[in-house]
């Protein structure tokens, strides 16, 4: 058999002879993961030392992979295994990224154990060398296709919301034609009422803009299969439109008390 998917790092001489020992005195409890052409996708260490005491190592077969799946199972096999510096991970993390660039760096971290933000410095030093093509989109784990490159999201502090609301001026009472019967005075009070609702709408969309972008490119991620259920259906679309529904019957109930 050939062993060409050995994705992990040598072991140590100490994890050597502790594995060693322990299958001389137990056998292989784990079988070896082998292609249909017979290559070591996971077990080179186990098979190794049973070829060397010609000991019988059990086998099991797993077909129609392609290379780059074989790379992703051997990575997703062995990583928990083993006790791996911080540039053997990285190294781990590059064959992962190189295998499977259209994944997203969510999922990388998810398959080697690390952050999306380290699988995504290092994608960006591999896209910088020409290791890896950079992508427009990439595929999460639904299946679905996502941008490569997130929206930036507009954060909004409260300082900025003061600020929008004193900076948006409301203008003085302007001196409006005056309906029969309704004095200057009141006519101007309307014509500030006015103003001071468009100021509040302006508010209003601003902070909803944010928002809305902060539920398509955040929150909707926490759909992903490695978020608790309870807060795995939080912001979807139709739990949206579920509240939205809500607004509406509030709306309509208020028409109706209105008269």
């Amino acid at each position: 058999m050939s062993a060409p998917y050995q994705t992990m790092p040598p072991l140590t001489k100490d994890e050597l002879r502790q594995l060693e020992d322990s299958i001389l005195a137990h056998g292989i409890q784990v079988p070896v993961l082998v292609d249909e052409h017979g290559a070591t996708i996971d077990g080179h260490n186990r098979l190794e030392i049973a070829e060397r005491h010609g000991l019988d190592c059990p086998t099991v077969m797993r077909g129609g992979l392609t290379e780059a799946d074989k790379i992703a199972l051997s990575i997703s096999l062995n990583i928990d295994r083993r006790q791996l510096t911080r540039e053997q991970r990285r190294e781990i993390i590059a064959q992962s990224i190189t295998a499977h660039p259209e994944l997203t760096d969510r999922e990388h971290a998810r398959r080697t154990g690390t952050s999306p933000t380290t699988v995504g410095t290092l994608r960006a030093k591999l896209e910088d060398e020409g290791e890896v093509s950079k992508l427009d989109t990439r595929t999460d784990p639904r299946g679905y296709e996502q941008p490569a490159a997130k929206p930036a999201v507009q954060r909004i502090t409260e300082t900025q919301t003061i600020q929008h609301v004193t900076e948006t001026p409301v203008p003085e009472p302007t001196q409006a034609p005056v309906a029969e019967g309704v004095t200057a005075t009141e006519q101007n009070a309307r014509n500030t009422v006015r103003e001071i609702a468009r100021s509040l709408e302006t508010l209003l969309g601003f902070t909803y803009q944010a928002y809305r972008a902060r539920i398509i490119t955040e929150w909707w991620d926490l759909g992903s299969a490695d978020v608790p259920p309870s807060q795995a259906d939080l912001f979807t679309p139709d739990r949206l439109r579920a509240l939205a529904q809500g607004l509406t019957d509030t709306a309509t109930a208020l028409e109706a008390h209105r008269g």
